[in-house]
């Protein structure tokens, strides 16, 4: 996950927010901050870079949504 989007967007390491099954990403666009669980999948890394590119959410990722 961190390979995919660190050249898209600015990545950070943050500790387990009670969610962590498997890959936990916080994702800030406006205001607010929208949390995805288990985006270890290729469609939810190419629906997250897909995102921070500025794209619409994917099907993969809204049901990760937390």
């Amino acid at each position: 996950v961190l390979d995919a989007l660190s050249g898209v967007a600015k990545v950070e390491t943050v500790s387990c927010r009670d969610i962590c099954d498997g890959p936990v990403v916080g994702f800030s666009r406006g205001q607010g901050k929208t949390w995805f669980e288990k985006v270890d999948g290729k469609k939810s890394r190419d629906g997250l870079v897909a995102l921070a590119r500025g794209g619409e959410m994917a099907k993969a990722l809204r049901k990760r949504r937390v």
